[in-house]
Order: C-alpha cells, then sequence, then structure tokens
C-alpha cells in the first residue's frame, strides 16, 4: 500500500512540475476588462440608464418650481413617488429578468428611458411630471439591476 502512495505523490510531482507546458491563466485584466461584448453592453447601458436617470431626476424639481410654478410641495411628493418606484420593484426585478430574460428586460427598460424624454417635454402638468418621474424611476431600477445582473454573468463567464 504505501508503495502506491509513494507513486502516487511522484506522479503528482511529475506532473507539476515546470516541464510541463503552463495552463493558460487568464489575467487580470482579461478577467475584468474583457472585450466581450455583453460586458460592455451591459457597462454601457447600467451607465446609461443611471445618467438618464440623474439627469430626468434632477431637473424635474427645478423645472416644476421655476418655470411651472408647482409648489415646493408638489414637487417633493413627485421625488418621493420617483423614489419609490426607483426601489420598491427590486424585490421582483430578478424573478422578472429569470422570466422575461435579461436583454429583453433592458432593451424594453431602455426604451423606456427614451420615451420619458420625450414625454417630458410635450407634459408639464403634475400629472405629467409624476407619471414621467415615477416611469423613471422604475425604468431605472429595471435597467440598472438587469445590467449589473448580466455584467455579473458575463464577468464569471469571462473567469471560466
Amino acid at each position: 500500500a504505501t508503495d502506491s502512495a509513494m507513486d502516487v505523490e511522484i506522479h503528482n510531482e511529475n506532473h507539476n512540475n515546470n516541464n510541463n507546458p503552463p495552463e493558460h491563466k487568464k489575467s487580470l485584466c482579461q478577467l475584468f476588462f474583457c472585450s466581450r461584448a455583453r460586458t460592455w453592453s451591459c457597462t454601457f447601458v447600467a451607465s446609461a440608464s443611471y445618467g438618464l436617470m440623474v439627469y430626468f431626476m434632477a431637473a424635474v424639481p427645478l423645472a416644476m418650481t421655476d418655470q411651472e410654478g408647482f409648489s415646493f410641495s408638489e414637487s417633493s411628493l413627485v421625488v418621493q413617488i420617483h423614489m419609490v418606484t426607483m426601489f420598491a420593484p427590486s424585490f421582483v426585478t430578478g424573478y422578472l429578468y429569470r422570466w422575461i430574460g435579461g436583454p429583453v428586460v433592458l432593451i424594453v427598460s431602455g426604451a423606456c428611458l427614451f420615451l420619458i424624454g420625450s414625454a417630458l417635454v410635450n407634459d408639464r402638468s403634475m400629472i405629467g411630471f409624476t407619471l414621467s418621474q415615477a416611469f423613471t424611476g422604475l425604468a431605472w431600477n429595471l435597467c440598472f439591476l438587469s445590467a449589473t445582473t448580466g455584467l455579473k454573468s458575463s464577468l464569471i463567464m469571462s473567469a471560466e
């Protein structure tokens, strides 16, 4: 029994010595900054959705109070509704991502973000501001969480 254990140790030493060609190891750059289209598209979508959400969220209260004459409490209500719709759907976004699929959720929510911008230009009523901010929060939630989930899975795939 000791001879076979010794044979296994010798085999392991010979297998791991420097005479064998080295295994392909991915560099840190390949792991985190890989050139895969999915990784870059998810990064772009997450960045664009965040940028558009901040742009719409910051501009609406100013437009409501300064240009349209709404009160501070009315603009605060719109921002509160926006914040609720940004984070409340997080409980179901993962299920929606798995059920419909990440690319579909990304495309639909990204299109919603761009449509919201045109809705803000056309409807300057309290209902228009409220709905646009509510849908901005919802679209950001779907877009950002789907993009970060897609980014995570693409980086896991590139690490394998």
